[in-house]
């Protein structure tokens, strides 16, 4: 595998979680009204936002739709 193109998981986990969570901020949206619009818990949403946990795509489709964004954001701008 090229090397340039290789990127680990935990790295693209936490790139994606940093994308999140400025898409959150930059809207000036809080924890919980993602928690409302998502129907993901609080503490997982922290968790996922800071890298702790790993994002399932089900709870990635979710975030995107409770942020109003296409979840290929998250992996296009989040995985580079």
């Amino acid at each position: 595998m090229n090397q340039k193109r290789h990127i680990s998981i935990e790295k693209a986990n936490k790139a994606i979680a940093a994308r999140i969570r400025h898409i959150r901020r930059s809207n000036e949206l809080t924890l919980a009204e993602i928690s409302d619009r998502s129907g993901i818990n609080i503490a997982s949403l922290s968790m996922i936002e800071r890298g702790k946990r790993r994002l399932t795509v089900e709870q990635m489709m979710k975030i995107s739709a409770a942020l109003k964004v296409d979840y290929h954001t998250f992996i296009e701008d989040g995985a580079k």
